[in-house]
């Protein structure tokens, strides 16, 4: 194709132009999607254009994502689309390519993105890291009993201590967001469905909440969907029990996005098939787009300390080249150009290494590291935690 330039949107033409590409490309029906768009915020619009038309599009969502405690700069990559009439012509790989040195210079550390293909963000350096599961809970499996916690419909003005707790709760656990506005008004609305808040309270206490969506996807029975919850100990996670067995009489299941290793699976009598399901929904990738930015700043264990030298290849990032050494003191990583290069890897096995997704075991099994026993027994040590995940989706 001919030169192709990569920019932000400039007008209202620009804003009508992501519309009907994201329409084309996606089978949406462009009813709605001036709403959507308005949530997402016209400045993360961007293009890649030939001759002045636009080609392709996607939107950005700069938020944080939680790694070992630390929230990493992040950018969400939404509603990537390609007219299809120059798909495979280089109109993709140019417009990631612009975006991923935007979000360098920018500062944002990692991008985050579901994908609709592996091969292609793949080339473009992305990796698997960190999945987002449908979990389905039979409530005729629980047992109707008294709450232990008061429940109370929330509004607006509580709105504020239910973010608070999720923030305490996101910092817990690897890959969930320090969430953009976009993702909060998809927590309580969705599609035209509207989510109740409750509230679990001991006293004037907030000990947990859910959001809460009804929902008739056959003509007699109701499931009951979360959209969103936190429960802190063991009486809040009971009393989220207690309110979805109080459906069960109009109600078959509940539904939510989660982790493979719910904590809610501990209060629940039976936690196998067929009383509990859970599936993958939906994997995620992430790409390193400053890995000593992003190395330097997730946390790690609090009484780790350790050096690792590694040395690092990617194909756009001229900055992420090269050998660096990791020196990690008091869960706090510092990384510095030089040393042996002990680690050898690209910026995917990185990326996947980073959340936690893949242990550089594993990796190494796979023929993605190279390096001594000592040297990936010792990366292992460093990135170990809980299985990345992420219940939201953008």
């Amino acid at each position: 194709m001919p030169r192709l330039s990569y920019r932000p949107a400039r007008d209202e033409h620009d804003h009508e132009n992501f519309l009907r590409i994201t329409a084309r490309s996606f089978a949406f029906p462009l009813a709605g999607l001036k709403e959507w768009l308005s949530l997402i915020g016209r400045e993360n619009l961007r293009f890649v254009e030939e001759k002045g038309v636009a080609r392709g599009a996607l939107a950005l969502l700069p938020m944080g994502q939680w790694f070992g405690g630390r929230a990493v700069p992040m950018a969400g990559i939404v509603a990537v689309g390609i007219e299809p009439e120059v798909r495979a012509l280089g109109v993709g790989k140019a417009l990631m390519e612009g975006v991923l040195r935007e979000l360098g210079d920018r500062g944002l550390m990692i991008s985050t993105l579901f994908p609709s293909t592996t091969a292609f963000y793949r080339r473009c350096g992305y990796e698997l890291a960190g999945s987002r599961c449908e979990i389905r809970l039979a409530l005729g499996s629980l047992r109707a009993k008294r709450p232990p916690l008061s429940i109370r419909r929330g509004d607006e003005k509580d709105e504020p201590a239910v973010r608070a707790m999720y923030a305490q709760q996101a910092a817990r656990s690897p890959g969930h967001l320090q969430r953009h506005e976009y993702i909060w008004g998809r927590v309580k609305v969705w599609r035209e469905e509207t989510r109740e808040l409750y509230l679990f309270e001991r006293g004037k206490e907030l000990a947990g909440y859910c959001w809460l969506a009804r929902r008739r996807p056959e003509i007699a029975r109701q499931e009951v969907f979360l959209s969103d919850f936190v429960c802190n100990g063991v009486e809040a996670a009971e009393t989220l029990i207690a309110l979805l067995a109080s459906h069960r009489s109009l109600a078959d299941s509940a539904v939510w996005f989660g982790r493979q290793d719910e904590p809610l699976f501990l209060t629940l009598e039976e936690a196998v098939a067929p009383h509990l399901q859970v599936k993958l929904s939906m994997p995620w990738m992430t790409r390193m787009v400053d890995a000593p930015g992003a190395l330097e700043t997730r946390g790690y264990a609090p009484a780790l300390s350790a050096t690792l030298g590694f040395e690092l290849s990617d194909t756009l990032l001229a900055h992420n080249r090269g050998r660096f050494r990791l020196r990690i003191e008091k869960g706090r990583g510092k990384v510095e150009k030089g040393g042996r290069g002990d680690l050898k890897l690209d910026v995917r096995a990185l990326s996947t290494l980073f959340t936690g997704q893949l242990s550089a075991s594993t990796l190494a099994a796979a023929g993605r590291i190279e390096g001594s026993d000592g040297a990936i027994a010792l990366a292992d040590g460093i990135f170990a935690g809980s299985t990345p995940s992420m219940p939201d989706m953008f």
